[in-house]
């Protein structure tokens, strides 16, 4: 940060920490709505997954309206391909995506 643009570090009111200026507040703020909408979609996909093979387990874990909940939550992505949300999500968790050209690793 700027030194002209920041408090001093010793001011009394901030007890030697330093200060968050609004506008970076605001786009703190942002990102941080960005990434729980983010989590949101992606949770609400995992559960509506793990609902389609194993409903008796997802009924055991979440009740009724929690899953209604999250119905209310994915129905803006009813259109969106599954991959699609998670690679949103990964990308977002990752420093450098990894390149799509590369070759998947083996699971067997």
């Amino acid at each position: 940060m700027d030194q002209a643009t920041r408090y001093h570090p010793n001011h009394p009111h901030i007890e030697g920490r330093d200060v968050v200026l609004a506008s970076e507040h605001e786009a703190l703020h942002a990102r941080v709505g960005e990434l729980e909408q983010l989590l949101r979609d992606t949770t609400a996909v995992a559960i509506t997954m793990l609902f389609d093979s194993h409903p008796t387990d997802t009924r055991a874990e979440f009740s009724r309206n929690e899953l209604l909940a999250v119905i209310t939550a994915s129905q803006h992505l009813q259109d969106a391909r599954v991959e699609h949300v998670y690679r949103r999500a990964w990308n977002a968790v990752t420093p450098t995506p990894a390149a799509k050209t590369q070759e998947a690793p083996s699971h067997g």
